[in-house]
C-alpha cells in the first residue's frame, strides 16, 4: 500500500494547469490572509472580543489545513497522487475534520450573535471570555474524538479525487456509503438550521433598529443594551455562514473569510494595513487611559494621535512645573 489508489484523471491539459493555477492562488491567500487575523488579534488587544475568538479559531483551523495544500497542487499537476496512501489518509481526514470544526465555530458564532442582539442582558453570562474560548477548545476536542471515530467505526478509505482536488472518502459497500451520508446530512443539517435560525431572527432586529429603533435611542434606555457596533459585528458574522453555504464544503472557502473581516470590519481592516505597511502603534511609556471607549472597540488613528498629544502635553507641563519649583 506504498501507493494511493487514484480515480481515473479525464480532465484536459488546460484543465489541469488552470486548477494548478487556483490551488497556487489559495494557497497563497489562505496562508496570508489567515496570518493577517491571527497577527491582528496578537498586536491588538482591543481586537480580542469575543466574536474575534470565533474569528481566530477559523483562521487558524484555515491555516492548519491550507498547509497541506502544496499537497494538492502537487496531485493536481501530476495527474495523481503520489505521496502513499497513509498520507493521503491523513489528508482526507484533516479536510473532514476541518469542515466539521468550520461549521461548528460558525454555529457558535451565530449563537453568540443571538444571544448578544436578542438577549443583551444575559449575554455577559454566556459569553465572556473565559467560557468562549472554552466553547471553542471543546468544540475542537469533540470534533476531532467524533471524527477519529467515525473513520476508525467505518471502513472509509481515501483516495485522490481529481473532479474534487482532494483525497475523498469512498465505502466498500453501498450500506456503509448510505449510513455515512445520513450521518453527515444530519451533522451539517441541524447546525445550518440553527444558524439560519440565528441569523434570521438577527435580520429582523437589524431592519427594525434600522427603521424604528435609530430615532428612539437617544429617550428609550433598554434599546440602548443593542449598541450600534453589535448590529455591524453581526452583519459582518452573517457573510462567512453565507460563502460557506454557497462554496460548500471545499478547501477554496477558507481565503474568503479574511477578505470578509478586512473588508467589513473597519477595526480590523486598519490593523491590516498597519500590519502590511510595517507600522506599529506606539502608547508611550506610561498606560493610557481611553474614558468611554466600548470593550472591542478600536480607536481610529487621529483618536490615539490625539490623545497620545495631550498626554505628552500634560507629562511636559508636570516636567516645567517641577522645574520652576526646584
Amino acid at each position: 500500500m506504498g501507493i494511493a489508489e487514484n480515480e481515473e484523471d479525464t480532465r484536459s491539459p488546460l484543465e489541469v494547469t488552470m486548477h494548478t493555477v487556483i490551488l497556487a492562488l489559495t494557497t497563497f491567500f489562505s496562508l496570508a490572509g489567515n496570518s493577517l487575523v491571527c497577527l491582528a488579534l496578537h498586536r491588538n488587544r482591543r481586537l480580542r472580543t469575543t466574536i474575534n475568538f470565533y474569528v481566530l479559531s477559523l483562521a487558524v483551523a484555515d491555516i492548519i489545513l491550507a498547509v497541506f495544500f502544496p499537497f494538492h497542487l502537487a496531485a493536481s499537476w501530476l495527474r495523481g497522487w503520489p505521496f502513499g496512501f497513509i498520507f493521503c489518509q491523513f489528508v482526507g481526514f484533516l479536510v473532514q475534520f476541518w469542515a466539521q470544526v468550520s461549521l461548528s465555530i460558525l454555529t457558535l458564532a451565530s449563537i453568540n450573535r443571538y444571544v448578544c442582539v436578542l438577549k443583551p442582558l444575559k449575554y455577559p453570562v454566556f459569553f465572556d471570555k473565559k467560557k468562549t474560548v472554552l466553547s471553542i477548545i471543546s468544540v475542537w476536542l469533540f470534533t476531532l474524538l467524533q471524527t477519529l471515530c467515525l473513520t476508525i467505526a467505518t471502513p472509509v478509505t481515501f483516495r485522490w479525487s481529481p473532479k474534487h482536488l482532494y483525497c475523498q472518502g469512498t465505502s466498500p459497500d453501498e450500506r456503509t456509503e448510505r449510513a455515512i451520508y445520513i450521518f453527515f446530512g444530519c451533522f451539517f443539517t441541524v447546525p445550518m438550521l440553527l444558524v439560519i435560525f440565528c441569523y434570521g431572527s438577527i435580520y429582523r432586529v437589524v431592519k427594525k433598529h434600522n427603521t424604528t429603533i435609530v430615532p428612539a435611542l437617544q429617550s428609550t434606555n433598554y434599546l440602548r443594551t443593542i449598541s450600534a457596533q453589535e448590529i455591524k459585528t453581526s452583519r459582518v458574522t452573517i457573510s462567512p455562514v453565507a460563502q460557506w453555504v454557497f462554496v460548500e464544503i471545499t478547501t477554496f472557502s477558507s481565503w474568503i473569510n479574511p477578505i470578509i473581516y478586512g473588508v467589513m470590519n473597519r477595526s480590523m481592516c486598519r490593523e491590516f494595513r498597519n500590519i502590511v505597511s510595517w507600522r506599529t502603534m506606539h502608547y508611550g511609556p506610561a498606560a493610557i487611559l481611553v474614558p468611554n471607549v466600548p470593550s472591542g472597540q478600536a480607536l481610529r488613528q487621529d483618536q490615539l494621535e490625539k490623545i497620545t498629544t495631550n498626554k505628552e502635553k500634560e507629562t511636559n507641563k508636570h516636567s516645567n512645573t517641577h522645574k520652576q519649583v526646584r
